[in-house]
């Protein structure tokens, strides 16, 4: 089963932004590609459930997307009821085989202790962990490498791509 659960976490300031705006760069026009903030999706969720006392509008909403890619997941922290779900809309996705990318500030194992319904999803053998390490935030940038074709640049970012953060020259 090839990889479709990608993680990114470092510190603040480490490039998983701009890893996630890259790859939305590379999937649009390609395939469908939704990048969104994880506030933005627990606001979405309960206007679901105001709207139709459920989650389904939600789930229904972001399971259909070939691509989605989640910011500042640990926000989710304190919302346990909003990461329950967004755990189960994971799974869906890796059972469709739909690419879900997930950045954090948090390190795997705080992700697994503190949001367990994501974790699990994180533990999945088709989970890819990338920890993107710096030693000078003010000077870090991330580079994927772009493939020449469309449909190189598919294949590569079907979790073979290689990030390299470094300090700028």
């Amino acid at each position: 089963m090839p990889a479709n659960l990608l993680f990114l976490y470092g510190p603040s300031g480490s490039g998983k932004t701009r890893l996630l705006q890259m790859i939305d760069e590379t999937l649009q026009g390609l395939q469908s590609v939704v990048r969104v903030g994880s506030e933005q999706l627990v606001d979405e969720m309960m206007q679901s459930v105001r709207t139709h006392g459920k989650y389904d509008d939600f789930f229904d909403r972001y399971a259909a997307k070939t691509n989605l890619l989640v910011d500042n997941i640990w926000i989710l922290r304190s919302r346990p009821a909003a990461a329950s779900e967004m755990g189960r809309l994971i799974e869906a996705r890796m059972a469709q085989g739909n690419l879900t990318v997930l950045a954090s500030d948090l390190e795997l194992q705080e992700v697994i202790r503190s949001l367990p319904a994501i974790g699990n999803c994180l533990k999945q053998k088709s989970a890819v962990q990338l920890n993107l390490i710096q030693a000078d935030k003010e000077s870090a940038s991330c580079d994927v490498p772009v493939a020449e074709t469309a449909e190189k640049q598919s294949k590569a970012l079907n979790l073979n791509t290689a990030v390299h953060c470094h300090k700028k020259a």
